[in-house]
C-alpha cells in the first residue's frame, strides 16, 4: 500500500483536475469581490447549492475589469487549477460576459465610456430643473402607461401646469430616431418650459433605444433642461446620465418636476403670515416713535424753541463782532511793528552786502593775477619739454633722417634697402637724394 504526501496527494489531484478538465464556460452569481493590491481580481462564483472560487489575473482584465460587480449574473469561461498551498481549486478567468444580456451590456458600458470621456456627463454643464414649469413636454408613447402615471402626479401636485405630449415610438426598430427627433422638435416649437424623456419597465432589449447614442446626442444638445424617468429604479440607461436631472419611475418624474400646489399654498400662508407679523410690528414701532414725538418739548412748544435759537443766533453775532474788532486792531499793530522792522533790517542788510561785494571783488582780481602767473610758467616749461623732444632739434645736434624713395618710408635698419635704392636723407637745413652703392649691415660694423 502507498502512503502519500500532502504535497504528493495534492499534486496527483492538482493534474487530474487541470488535465481532465478542458476549459469550461459557468454561469452564476458574482459574490465576494476582492481586488488584490497585485492587481489581480479575486471572486467568488455561487448558484443556489454551490459556490466557486475564481481569479481573473491583471493581463485578463482588458475586457473584464469594468463588468465585474457583485451581485450581477454572469458567464465565465475559463480553466480549472489547484492551489496547491492552499489545497484549494479555482476558475481562471478568460472571459466574463453578463449572463442573459451579455451584448447589450458590453456595447451599453462601450458607449457610456466614450460618452462619459467627450464630456456629455459632465455635472458642470447640467442645468437645474424649473421649479415651477408653465408648460412640460413629453416624449413618450401617447396611450402607454408612462403618461398616464405622469399625467395622473402633475393634475394631483398642480393642475393648471400644461403637458405637450410628443407621441413617440419607445422600443423596437424606429424608435430611436423617434425619440431624438421629437426632442429636437420639441426644442424648435420653443414652448416648454422641461422636457420629461420617459417610458414604462421593460427588458434591456425593451429599453435599449434609451441607451443609443443618437438619442444621447439629442438630450445633450436639447437647449431646455431634460428629466429622463426610463423604467424602474433598478433600471438605468445612456439617456440617464446625460439628462439634466434622472427620475427612478414616470411618477417619481412627475413629482420631480412640479411641486405640491397644497404645500406650495400651505408655505405662501405660512410666508404670509410672517410678513403679516412683520408689517404689524413695524407700524407699531412708528406709531410708538410718532406718539414719542407728539409728546416731544418740540412740538408742543415749537414757538419757544424758535425764540431760544434766535436768542443763541444774536448772542453769537455779538461775539463774532468783538473778535473781528479786536484781530483788525492787533492786525495793524502787527503790520506797523514789521515794517520798521523790515526797513531797519534792509539797510543793515545792504550794507553788510556792498562790503562784502567789494572784499570779494578784490580777492578775486588776486586769485586771478596768481593764476594767471602759474599758468603762464606751465606754459612755458611745456615749450621748452617740446621743443627738446622736436625731430628739428634732434637733427641739430648732427642727426639725419633716411627716408626711402619714392614712397619716402622711414628707414631704421639698412637690412630695408637694396643697393641702386632711391633715398633722401633728411638734414636738419636742408635735405639731399642719393642711390645706395654698398649694404653695411649692424653685425659688420
Amino acid at each position: 500500500m502507498r502512503v502519500y504526501t500532502v504535497s504528493e496527494l495534492t499534486k496527483e489531484i492538482k493534474n487530474l483536475i487541470e488535465v481532465s478538465f478542458p476549459p469550461v464556460w459557468v454561469e452564476g452569481e458574482i459574490t465576494d469581490l476582492r481586488p488584490a493590491r497585485s492587481q489581480h481580481i479575486y471572486f467568488s462564483l455561487k448558484d443556489e447549492y454551490a459556490i466557486l472560487s475564481c481569479i481573473i489575473f491583471k493581463g485578463d482584465q482588458d475586457i473584464t475589469a469594468s463588468l465585474i460587480q457583485n451581485g450581477i449574473m454572469v458567464r465565465l469561461y475559463g480553466e480549472l487549477n489547484l492551489y496547491e498551498k492552499g489545497g484549494r481549486y479555482s476558475l481562471l478567468v478568460r472571459k466574463l460576459i453578463p449572463f442573459g444580456r451579455g451584448d447589450l451590456y458590453m456595447r451599453f458600458e462601450e458607449l457610456k465610456k466614450k460618452l462619459g470621456e467627450e464630456g456629455l456627463f459632465d455635472s458642470l454643464r447640467k442645468r437645474p430643473i424649473p421649479a415651477f414649469p408653465e408648460r412640460i413636454g413629453v416624449v413618450t408613447a401617447l396611450y402607454g402607461a408612462a403618461i398616464r402615471d405622469l399625467a395622473e402626479i402633475i393634475k394631483e401636485r398642480m393642475r393648471w401646469v400644461e403637458l405637450i405630449v410628443r407621441d413617440t415610438k419607445v422600443q423596437g426598430v424606429g424608435a430611436k430616431e423617434d425619440i431624438a427627433q421629437a426632442i429636437r422638435e420639441l426644442n424648435e416649437l420653443g414652448l416648454c418650459d422641461l422636457i420629461i424623456v420617459t417610458r414604462g419597465g421593460g427588458s434591456i432589449e425593451e429599453l435599449w433605444p434609451f441607451n443609443e447614442e443618437i438619442v444621447a446626442r439629442a438630450i445633450y444638445e436639447s437647449k431646455i433642461p431634460v428629466l429622463s424617468a426610463v423604467g424602474h429604479e433598478i433600471d438605468y440607461t445612456v439617456a440617464d446620465f446625460v439628462a439634466d436631472a434622472r427620475a427612478a419611475t414616470p411618477s417619481a418624474a412627475g413629482e420631480s418636476a412640479v411641486r405640491d400646489s397644497y404645500e406650495v399654498l400651505s408655505n405662501l400662508s405660512n410666508i404670509e403670515k410672517h410678513i403679516y407679523n412683520a408689517v404689524a410690528g413695524r407700524i407699531r414701532n412708528l406709531k410708538e416713535r410718532l406718539f414719542s414725538f407728539e409728546r416731544s418739548y418740540g412740538l408742543s412748544r415749537p414757538c419757544n424753541i424758535l425764540y431760544e435759537r434766535q436768542q443763541w443766533i444774536d448772542e453769537l453775532g455779538r461775539k463774532l463782532d468783538t473778535l473781528i474788532q479786536n484781530l483788525i486792531l492787533n492786525t495793524n499793530a502787527t503790520l506797523l511793528s514789521l515794517g520798521t522792522s523790515i526797513t531797519r533790517e534792509r539797510k543793515h542788510l545792504l550794507e553788510k552786502t556792498t562790503t562784502a561785494v567789494n572784499n570779494l571783488d578784490e580777492i578775486m582780481k588776486e586769485r586771478f593775477l596768481h593764476t594767471l602767473y602759474k599758468k603762464r610758467q606751465v606754459i612755458e616749461l611745456l615749450k621748452n619739454r617740446l621743443s627738446d623732444l622736436s625731430p628739428i632739434s634732434v637733427l641739430e645736434r648732427g642727426y639725419s633722417i633716411c627716408f626711402k624713395l619714392p614712397e619716402e618710408k622711414v628707414i631704421s635698419n639698412s637690412i630695408l634697402l637694396n643697393k641702386d635704392d632711391k633715398v633722401k636723407i633728411q638734414f636738419s637745413k636742408g635735405a639731399v637724394e642719393a642711390k645706395v652703392k654698398k649694404i653695411i649691415k649692424a653685425n659688420d660694423q
